[in-house]
């Protein structure tokens, strides 16, 4: 049986701006909760005409949450 086409692997397109987005976050201490991640949901919901958005870590965290509301995310 023959192997399956090897998947290459990409490097990513990082410019400095990202970098230093990166640090700043890692510097302010907080690296999941805190004042970048409100910044893009409320971005991210005035992109969708004002929908409520909560962003997660993980496709597991989103379901955790749609299993102990009994709501779709959607």
């Amino acid at each position: 049986m023959a192997s399956p086409p090897y998947l290459p692997f990409a490097r990513p397109t990082l410019d400095e701006d990202t970098i230093a987005g990166v640090v700043e976050v890692l510097r302010s201490g907080w690296i999941t909760t805190g004042p970048q991640v409100k910044k893009f949901e409320a971005a991210l919901s005035d992109y969708l005409s004002g929908r409520p958005v909560r962003v997660l870590n993980s496709a597991t965290a989103a379901l955790e949450v749609n299993t102990r509301t009994g709501r779709p995310l959607r």
